[in-house]
């Protein structure tokens, strides 16, 4: 979205990062894993419990049973739960009419799945600006490429070099980080951007009024809409 090279500050917060995470994680007591799964008796016992019903797909008491937990605790008028955060992404993404040819916004720190999931759907992954604090899109800086590299015509917002029309913009909670959805929200309303929410990294917290632990679309799509 911008040139990094143009920016020498850059430099600066790299060191400065990298200071900040020595000065909180012992060398002595690392390595440190970025993902590890905490797997006890009850995840035991539970496997087992799904292994003698039977039910080892997609359904079960045991899935219903989640949807309907994550579906109270969240909030949200419908839960489908899928066998991977990229299943669930690709889903709502086909759901709320992105397709090919179509570019989607993305932050450009992220894993390769929300990628992958946009090229399933025949889409093209664009990368834009992370902020330093929270880790997530750059609301300000992309509401200033839009309205620079990007123009209306006959009601499709388009990239003015590439020709594809930009319809949507998915926003990741980074390492625990929420994004501040109000304000993403705000600028893909005023933009006529497709928002899509992919919290894989985040569960359970909170951003001013809303969840940020489920999935969704907005406007509203057809199987994963939130509001």
């Amino acid at each position: 979205m911008s040139d990094r090279r143009s920016r020498p500050a850059d430099t600066g917060l790299v060191a400065a990062l990298a200071e900040r995470l020595a000065s909180v994680l012992s060398p002595e007591r690392g390595p440190y894993p970025l993902h590890a799964p905490d797997l006890g008796p009850e995840e035991a016992h539970a496997v087992a419990d799904c292994v003698a019903s039977g039910w080892v797909s997609t359904a079960g008491d045991r899935t219903h049973n989640f949807e309907a937990a994550l579906a109270a605790a969240t909030g949200a008028a419908h839960v489908v739960a899928t066998a991977s955060g990229t299943a669930a992404l690709h889903a709502g993404l086909v759901a709320a009419g992105i397709g090919p040819g179509d570019e989607v916004l993305m932050p450009a720190l992220n894993v390769v799945a929300t990628a992958n999931a946009v090229a399933h759907a025949g889409a093209v992954p664009h990368f834009v600006e992370v902020e330093e604090t929270g880790l997530g899109v750059d609301v300000a800086a992309l509401a200033q490429w839009l309205d620079t590299a990007t123009v209306v015509r006959h009601g499709v917002r388009r990239n003015r070099v590439t020709g594809r029309p930009v319809r949507a913009l998915v926003v990741m909670h980074c390492l625990g980080h929420p994004v501040d959805l109000d304000a993403a929200a705000a600028l893909a309303r005023d933009t006529g951007l497709i928002l899509v929410r992919t919290p894989p990294r985040l569960s359970a917290a909170r951003t001013g009024m809303a969840r940020s632990a489920a999935t969704g679309c907005s406007p509203p799509c057809p199987s994963t809409a939130t509001r």
